[in-house]
């Protein structure tokens, strides 16, 4: 990144190895990031307006355009986890020793709530899922 003459390798603004600059990120990361109920907890109040939807609506086009919105927010959730846990430069590796892969593995599921309790609802209101035992 920064060079001086006769020094390889990246260097941060004040000269010194980028090795010994990422450790006051990490430091800090776990102050900030939710725990693991609360990121529960998100998903499922972000998922409550759906299920709402998916309980109340008729048709097949209710249902279709339900489960596409609860796709498109599972999508939204699960792509941040990632993006977070895995592909943000010098903040993910902080993230990964820090929290560990059970936060990660937590963040990227809660993010699938959404899908799923949608389409256990549609799923329920079926027709077949009425019938008794032959």
């Amino acid at each position: 990144m920064f060079e001086r003459r006769g020094v390889s390798g990246k260097l941060s603004l004040d000269g010194r190895r980028s090795d010994c600059y990422s450790y006051p990120v990490i430091a800090e990361v776990g102050d900030k990031m939710m725990t693991i109920p609360e990121i529960w907890l998100w998903a499922a109040g972000l998922s409550v307006p759906l299920v709402w939807a998916a309980a109340r609506v008729g048709g097949r086009t209710g249902s279709l355009v339900t489960f596409c919105l609860a796709g498109f927010l599972t999508a939204i959730l699960a792509y941040a986890a990632i993006h977070e846990s895995f592909l943000d430069g010098d903040f993910s590796p902080a993230v990964q020793q820090e929290m560990g892969s059970r936060w990660i593995a937590h963040s990227v599921t809660a993010g699938f709530l959404p899908l799923v309790l949608v389409a256990l609802i549609l799923g329920l209101r079926r027709p077949w899922a009425k019938r008794g035992p032959r």
